[in-house]
């Protein structure tokens, strides 16, 4: 994967589809308390050209602060977007949820900001369980 590729992806439901060209080799992530409220955790997301992007579907907007808005599917509720609307040098500036593609774009992660106030229990490279898909569905089905 490379910031040339266009990649292709979609909401939980496929109502919200998306195309879009990466303008950086890597994703971003994001600790602020923003991010976390929207989505329950760190934010996960990479530049695109605006441009160019291709987003189709029931995506509704909403201004979450002075300088940004985030979109997400009216059907499903997925985080799609934000999108910085204040004026400035960043003004247009749009990155897409990573969580609408597979493997999540496939570029490597290149900048975490606010980590600063990334809660102690988002640290994952702090000792916990790990479960394979296999291992949750089996817990989930009840089987032993």
């Amino acid at each position: 994967m490379s910031a040339q590729d266009s990649l292709q992806g979609r909401c939980m439901c496929g109502a919200v589809t998306a195309v879009a060209r990466p303008t950086k080799d890597f994703i971003t992530a994001c600790n602020c308390e923003n991010c976390r409220r929207w989505g329950g955790g760190t934010y996960f997301a990479f530049h695109v050209d605006a441009a160019s992007a291709e987003i189709t579907g029931p995506v509704k907007t909403v201004s979450v602060a002075p300088w940004a808005e985030r979109g997400f599917c009216s059907a499903c509720g997925s985080n799609v977007s934000y999108r910085i609307v204040a004026e400035g040098p960043h003004h247009g500036v749009l990155k897409l949820s990573a969580g609408l593609f597979p493997e999540g774009t496939g570029l490597p992660l290149g900048v975490e900001y606010f980590t600063d106030e990334r809660p102690t229990a988002f640290d994952l490279s702090r000792p916990h369980e790990e479960m394979t898909a296999e291992a949750v569905r089996a817990l989930l089905s009840g089987e032993p």
